[in-house]
């Protein structure tokens, strides 16, 4: 080989090696955001089928009209909530998941609680499920031999409950 296209080998490879890093951080982080994604869609797709499942079915039309409310000044009791309804998010509704974890539920409750888990081991012979919530958090929900709840660990989704 030339000298010239040596040099330029040697550039390319060590040029190559200097990049590695932060595509390696890059892929990692994008991996990251798959699975929160995965587990975004997951959730939506329960909520919907939950939604679905208790939509009433649709009332017959009224043979004759209702007449119309009269104008009430009644004040709105102080337990109601003035203004726009909050916004729940995702986290919100992934911690009020979690709260429903209870001892003892099998392994096709928790599945259709929390969805699929993100990774299942088997540790000592019990199966340990782990659920990757990207930058929100970690959890985990380990088994007993009669593939019952034994514990588990909430994720913090990323602040204080």
């Amino acid at each position: 080989m030339s000298n010239r296209y040596h040099t330029i080998f040697w550039g390319v490879i060590l040029g190559a090696s200097c990049l590695a890093p932060a595509y390696g951080s890059e892929v990692g982080r994008l991996r990251a955001e798959v699975r929160t994604l995965q587990a975004q869609v997951r959730h939506l797709e329960r909520r919907l089928g939950a939604c679905v499942a208790a939509r009433p079915a649709p009332a017959a039309p009224a043979a004759t009209p209702a007449p119309p409310a009269r104008a009430s000044k009644a004040t709105p009791s102080p337990s109601r909530h003035l203004g726009p309804p909050r916004q729940q998010t995702r986290s919100d509704i992934w911690r009020h998941e979690w709260q429903r974890l209870r001892r003892h539920m099998s392994e096709r409750q928790v599945r259709a609680l929390l969805g699929r888990p993100s990774r299942a081991l088997m540790l000592g012979g019990k199966p340990v499920w782990y659920y990757d919530y990207g930058t929100l958090g970690n959890g985990s929900v380990a088994f007993g031999a009669d593939r019952r709840v034994l514990a588990w660990q909430t994720p913090p989704f990323g602040s204080w409950w």
